[in-house]
C-alpha cells in the first residue's frame, strides 16, 4: 500500500495538502510536513521525560516499602510513622503486637495498586480503597527522646516559613505620586501628560483618553507610563466612565502585575455636598439687580449644604426692583439652620445706612426693610429695635417686630457687624475649589472659618474639583500670586492627575504647593 502512494512532492500529495488546508499559501504546503516532525518530537520528548520522572518517584517509592518491609521483618515498628516537625517519618516509636500483620497487608495493598497502570481498574473495587482508621495527632516527644536515622538540618519550622511568606494574592502597590508634592521644580513634567492635560481643561475628553492610551502603552520608562495610567484612572473618574475604568484595570494589573485603584467618581454629589463643610459662595456684583438676586435665590434653593458665604465687598449700589426680593431673600435665609460667612459687610452697611436716614421720606421703604433684614441675619436685636423705632418715626407705621432666626455667623470681617476679632484665633480655614469651574474662578473660591494664623499655609481643597478651564486658571493663578505677595503660603490638596498637571503648566507650582489625592 506504501508503494501505490504517490511520492511526498507529488503535484497530487501538494493538491490533498492545500485541500486540507485551504489558508495555508502554496508555497509553504511543503513545510507542514516539517512543522508536524518537529511537533511530534517535541510531544514524544515531552513523554519520554514525563516518564522517567515516573519511574524515579515509582523507584524512591519501592525503595521506601522495601525498607519497612526489612525492619518489620527485624522486629522493628510496622506501625505508620507518623511525621515529626521536620517532614520524615519517627520510628523510634514501638508498635502494638496486633497491629504488625494489619500494616503489612496495608502495605501489600498499597504496592499492588502502585504496581498497576493508571488507567486500569481494580478487580475489586471494594478492596482497592484502604480502610484506615482515624490517626490521632500526638503531642511531638522531646528532641533528646528522639531518635531517628537523619541527621539535623537546617531548615526553618514550617511556621517560620509561612509567616515569611506573602500572601499568594497580595499584588504590589503603585508609587502614583507625580512629583508634584513639592513646591516649584521638583514636578516632575512630561509632554504627553501636559498635552493630555490641556486637552481635558479644554473639553476634549476623547482627544485627552487617546493621549494618555498612547502614552501608557508606548515603550516608556515605567514612572512615565504609572503617571499616564495614574491620569487615565483619574479622567474616567471625573467623567463618571466606570465601564471604562473596570476594564483598563484588569489590563492595567495583567501588564504590570500592580494593585489598580479602586473606583470613586470625582466631584459626585454625595462628596460635593456632604452633610458637614459645604459651602455656597456669592459676591455681589457692583450694581446688584433683580435678575441677580432670582439667580441667587435659585441657588439657595437647590444647595444642601450648611455653609453660605456672602461677600459684599465690590457693591456700589442696588437698584430699586432688587430692593424687596433681597429682602425676601435675606429673611428667608435667617429662617435657614446655616452658617453664614459675612466678607465686605461694611460696604453693604454703609450703603445701607446712606439710604436709611430717619424722618426723610424721599427713599424707598424697601431700603428700611432691607436694612432691618440684615440686622436680623446677623443676629443684632439691640440695633434692629433702635433702627425700626426711626423707621415708626419716619413712616409713623408700625415696624416688622423681631423674630429669632436659626441661622448662625461662622465669621465676619474684622470691621463687621459683630466685631469679631477674635475669629482670627481659630484654625485655618479650607479654601475649596468644586465641580466644573470655568470663566471667572473668584466666586468659586469657597472659604470656610477664619483665616490662617501666622506661619500656617492657605489650604485649598480641590478634592471635587472635576475641571477647570484655562480663563478660570488664570484667575486662580492671579489669587494665589496676590496671596504670595501678601507673605501667605497655599496648598492645592486633592487635585486629580490632569488638574495637576494642567496647574504645573500655567505655572500655579511656582506660588503654591501642589499635592495630587491619592489612589
Amino acid at each position: 500500500m506504501a508503494q501505490d502512494a504517490p511520492p511526498p512532492g507529488g503535484l497530487l500529495s501538494k493538491v490533498v495538502k492545500f485541500v486540507r488546508n485551504p489558508m495555508v499559501n502554496w508555497s509553504e504546503l511543503d513545510q507542514l510536513d516539517e512543522r508536524d516532525s518537529q511537533y511530534n518530537k517535541h510531544v514524544l520528548k515531552e513523554m519520554i521525560e514525563r516518564k522517567r520522572a515516573n519511574d524515579f518517584v515509582r523507584k524512591r517509592e519501592f525503595d521506601q516499602l522495601r525498607k519497612l518491609r526489612q525492619r518489620s521483618a527485624v522486629g522493628a515498628s510496622a506501625t505508620p510513622m507518623a511525621l515529626d516537625d521536620s517532614g520524615f517519618f519517627d520510628s523510634s516509636r514501638p508498635s502494638a503486637p496486633g497491629q504488625r500483620e494489619g500494616t503489612l497487608k496495608k502495605i501489600d495493598e498499597i504496592e499492588a495498586q502502585m504496581v498497576r497502570q493508571p488507567w486500569q481498574p481494580p478487580r475489586d473495587a471494594a478492596a482497592a480503597v484502604p480502610r484506615f482508621s482515624p490517626t490521632v495527632n500526638a503531642e511531638p516527644q522531646p528532641a533528646e527522646a528522639r531518635v531517628t536515622d537523619f541527621a539535623a538540618t537546617d531548615i526553618q519550622p514550617r511556621e517560620a516559613l509561612l509567616a515569611e511568606a506573602p500572601p499568594e494574592d497580595m499584588l504590589p502597590d503603585v508609587d502614583w505620586s507625580l512629583g508634584a508634592g513639592a513646591q516649584g521644580g521638583e514636578f516632575v513634567a512630561d509632554p504627553g501628560l501636559e498635552e493630555a492635560a490641556i486637552r481635558f481643561a479644554n473639553g476634549d475628553d476623547a482627544g485627552c483618553e487617546a493621549a494618555l492610551l498612547a502614552l501608557a502603552e508606548a515603550q516608556t520608562p515605567v514612572p512615565v507610563a504609572l503617571r499616564a495610567w495614574a491620569a487615565l484612572f483619574d479622567l474616567y473618574r471625573a467623567t463618571a466612565q466606570q465601564g471604562r475604568f473596570e476594564a483598563m484595570a484588569i489590563d492595567f494589573t495583567v501588564r504590570h502585575q500592580r494593585q489598580a485603584p479602586a473606583w470613586a467618581v470625582i466631584g459626585a454629589p454625595d462628596r460635593a455636598m456632604p452633610a458637614a463643610g459645604a459651602a455656597l459662595a456669592w459676591t455681589a456684583p457692583a450694581l446688584l439687580d433683580a435678575a441677580q438676586v432670582t439667580a441667587l435665590a435659585v441657588q439657595l434653593a437647590e444647595f444642601r449644604g450648611d455653609t453660605v458665604q456672602l461677600d459684599w465687598g465690590a457693591l456700589d449700589a442696588v437698584q430699586p426692583p432688587a430692593l424687596g426680593p433681597l429682602a425676601d431673600l435675606l429673611s428667608r435665609l435667617a429662617d435657614q439652620p446655616l452658617r453664614l460667612s459675612a466678607r465686605g459687610s461694611p460696604r453693604l452697611e454703609q450703603l445701607l445706612r446712606h439710604h436709611t436716614v430717619s424722618g426723610q421720606r424721599a427713599q424707598p421703604a424697601a431700603w428700611w426693610r432691607l436694612r432691618l433684614a440684615w440686622l436680623r441675619l446677623t443676629q443684632r436685636p439691640e440695633e434692629f429695635d433702635l433702627v425700626a423705632l426711626d423707621y415708626c418715626i419716619t413712616y409713623e407705621v408700625a415696624p416688622p417686630p423681631w423674630e429669632d432666626g436659626r441661622c448662625s455667623l461662622a465669621a465676619s470681617d474684622a470691621a463687621g457687624a459683630r466685631g469679631q476679632a477674635a475669629a482670627n484665633d481659630g484654625p485655618g480655614p479650607a479654601v475649596r475649589l468644586a465641580g466644573v469651574v470655568t470663566g471667572d474662578a473668584l466666586g468659586a473660591l469657597v472659604s470656610m472659618g477664619a483665616p490662617p494664623t501666622a506661619g500656617q499655609p492657605l489650604v485649598v481643597d480641590c478634592a471635587d474639583l472635576v475641571r477647570i478651564d484655562f480663563a478660570a486658571a488664570g484667575s486662580v493663578l492671579n489669587w494665589t500670586a496676590a496671596q504670595q505677595a501678601a507673605g501667605q503660603r497655599l496648598e492645592f490638596r486633592g487635585l486629580h492627575r490632569l488638574v495637576a498637571v494642567f496647574f504645573h503648566v500655567i505655572g500655579l507650582a511656582d506660588h503654591a504647593t501642589l499635592l495630587p489625592r491619592s489612589h
